[in-house]
């Protein structure tokens, strides 16, 4: 008897736990990444016109990739900077966004190189711009360090 009941407490205590049901996936588009740009401090940008885009997609650089010309109607761009790096080793992903009643949320993964790995001595500076649908609703991003 006393194991069923352990049982039971057991199996009500692991129902109680879930994922949010008010949490929705959003699907998005990487439209640049890298490890080198202007941009020395970490910082992140909600862009929601192209004139935007455009001065952000200036300061990476990328004179051999033309800037993506979106309908700011349909799509939402935000751009996560890492700033300035002392080595190579260093980068930074977004592992998922989700949408809850009140606001999008962005979980970027920063990742470090672990102390003694052998990396380039280069100054980086990490970045990631994605598109995601059109949203007015407020955008927490969200840090995690590997």
């Amino acid at each position: 008897m006393k194991n069923f009941l352990l049982l039971i407490v057991f199996a009500l205590s692991t129902a109680c736990v879930s994922t949010p049901v008010n949490e929705q996936p959003v699907p998005f588009t990487t439209l640049a990444r890298g490890s080198y740009c202007d941009v020395t401090k970490p910082q992140d940008h909600v862009i929601q016109s192209q004139a935007e885009l455009n001065q952000i997609w200036n300061k990476l650089n990328l004179a051999e990739q033309k800037i993506p010309a979106l309908d700011f109607n349909q799509r939402t761009v935000l751009a996560i900077f890492m700033g300035e790096q002392s080595s190579g080793g260093y980068a930074i992903r977004i592992d998922r966004i989700v949408r809850t009643p009140a606001e999008i949320v962005v979980t970027v993964r920063q990742t470090v190189p672990p102390k003694n790995t052998p990396a380039s001595l280069a100054q980086t500076q990490p970045y990631i711009l994605v598109s995601i649908p059109r949203t007015d609703l407020p955008i927490k991003f969200d840090y995690k360090t590997e």
